[in-house]
């Protein structure tokens, strides 16, 4: 398994519990190990765990390889992921949604997929596994404020829930709680941290239930360790990695291979499809589409400031919160699921400001507590035309150009502007972002197809054999790299209008049910 992100750590859960005496699964990490405690609470910390420079113009160099943080700054795209044990779980905000039934009737989606009742027994499998609960309604002061603005948009359709999220409650007790997966946690604080990393440990991220049970099962996890290239050989690949070890502080790469049967990409939808354009040579052909079909999801962070209503948007860290309540990152959603067109069914969820963010926002949007300005983000559709190619110094670099243009991106950039009306409030783009489009949600580049003339892999995340521009096997079906799979958001075909956890989530799940049944690997998994 190389990544430990939603796709690879569901994978390796799975598969450990069924692999058979004296067989290995090993997961390669890039990042640390990180624990409640160990992650920043102010802006110093977090620019310091960045992985990239912020804001000198050699934006795409690496100067901390153990960084948290992986910031990848383009012309036209920048996206924001992590890199840890547990990879952007430990980071991200937590919500985890089911995407409209109509998502998955688009053409670009393979037809084992068009009808989301395929994979509704693997959502509900990952909503058990990783707690997923909403919170009351009006539970905090910008849950009210998000549901006030729908309440004022029922004319135009919108209808509010309060939003199914990943986090541990404790019912009014503060004490630590046992979970399903024999790890304690604290109760959320409601401290508002998600997304600069929970130290209190209430965040359901993967180190708290599918890394255990892969760990328990019986999966080798090798953390600072990361994968550069791999070989394909007859009958295996040679995996290439390089072991970050830490020598009074500082990494010191040391150089190292493996071999294994089965390699499991799961490093995210820019590292998976960086991986697969560095390893392609003559064994190992790929597909023309690698690195087609990449999409933001949508996206878009808006800022409303001046509201009538009070929001407490900013968050206070792990500490006393003398009564204050700012919740966890995103709590409820705005949607629009009677809209004919499923382009246009977009959501816009509230959006909380971590600590160390907050003087930061507080000098941009002049409002000094955060109390009356609304963060909101729109999970939308995009065209899901963009590219990610090998750029001069060997690293994935996305070309879209034009997409701050897109109609797509301005119809959700009016949705903000339509919530801002409803609550009284003036929507601005931040100056440091203005003209400049950026995502937490990066989809595509080794889409799932029916052939590898329209993707890069099949419907159970095997890779295509893109010899003679993809040819057909001895048993009619087209050709695949035996033993490689994509089980992360590469494989997305499509933005989802919702925030993809769920749906990277149980795509997994499917592809390590089916991977598990191959007949041909019967020798490495019990039935």
């Amino acid at each position: 398994m190389i990544g430990s992100g939603y796709g690879a750590s569901i994978c390796a859960a799975r598969l450990a519990s069924k692999l058979r005496p004296g067989r290995r699964l090993g997961i390669f990490e890039h990042g640390r190990e990180r624990i409640p405690g160990e992650f920043g609470s102010n802006l110093a910390a977090l620019l310091g765990e960045s992985m990239r420079p912020v804001f000198r113009s050699d934006k795409r160099s690496l100067k901390n390889p153990l960084g948290l943080i992986d910031l990848r700054q383009g012309d036209d795209v920048s996206v924001m992921s992590a890199s840890g044990l547990g990879g952007t779980s430990l980071i991200n905000a937590n919500v985890a949604i089911r995407p409209d039934r109509d998502v998955f009737s688009q053409l670009n989606w393979p037809s084992f997929l068009k009808n989301r009742d395929f994979l509704d027994p693997y959502f509900d499998r990952v909503a058990c596994e990783l707690g997923v609960q909403q919170d009351p309604v009006d539970h905090t002061a910008k849950m009210r404020t998000q549901r006030i603005a729908a309440e004022n948009l029922r004319d135009c359709g919108a209808i509010y829930e309060a939003a199914a999220i990943t986090v541990t409650r404790g019912a009014g007790c503060s004490l630590p709680i046992l979970n399903r997966h024999g790890m304690l946690q604290r109760p959320c604080t409601d401290c508002g941290d998600c997304m600069t990393g929970c130290n209190i440990g209430a965040k359901n991220s993967l180190n708290y239930n599918y890394i255990p049970m892969a760990k328990r099962a019986g999966a080798e996890i090798f953390t600072q360790t990361e994968v550069t290239h791999i070989e394909k050989r007859e009958g295996y690949y040679r995996v290439h990695f390089v072991y970050h070890c830490e020598v009074d502080g500082n990494p010191v790469p040391v150089s190292g291979t493996t071999t294994a049967r089965i390699v499991v990409f799961g490093a995210g939808s820019v590292g998976s499809t960086e991986l697969l354009l560095t390893s392609q040579d003559m064994n190992l052909q790929l597909s023309a589409q690698v690195g087609c079909s990449f999409s933001g999801n949508g996206d878009i962070l808006g800022v409303i400031h001046r509201v009538g209503p009070t929001t407490r948007s900013g968050g206070f860290g792990a500490v006393e919160t003398n009564g204050r309540k700012t919740g966890p990152t995103i709590q409820s959603s705005i949607s629009f699921p009677h809209r004919p067109n499923v382009l246009d069914r977009v959501v816009v969820q509230d959006g909380g400001v971590a600590k160390a963010y907050v003087a930061a926002m507080t000098m941009i949007g002049m409002d000094f507590q955060i109390d009356h300005t609304q963060i909101v983000l729109v999970s939308g559709h995009d065209g899901s035309e963009g590219r990610i190619i090998l750029d001069t110094d060997g690293g994935a670099s996305i070309v879209w150009p034009n997409l701050y243009h897109h109609p797509r991106r301005k119809f959700n950039e009016d949705q903000i502007r339509l919530v801002a009306s409803a609550i009284g409030g003036n929507y601005r783009e931040m100056l440091p972002w203005k003209g400049k489009v950026g995502t937490v949600h990066p989809l595509g580049g080794c889409v799932m197809a029916d052939t590898p003339m329209a993707g890069v892999t099949n419907h159970k995340g095997q890779v295509f054999d893109g010899r003679g521009g993809g040819e057909v096997g001895a048993d009619g079906e087209f050709a695949i790299h035996e033993g490689l799979y994509i089980v992360d958001g590469a494989v997305v075909p499509t933005s989802l209008g919702v925030n993809p956890l769920l749906t990277i989530s149980a795509i997994a799940e499917r592809t390590a049910d089916l991977m598990s049944r191959e007949p041909k690997y019967g020798d490495l998994f019990a039935a």
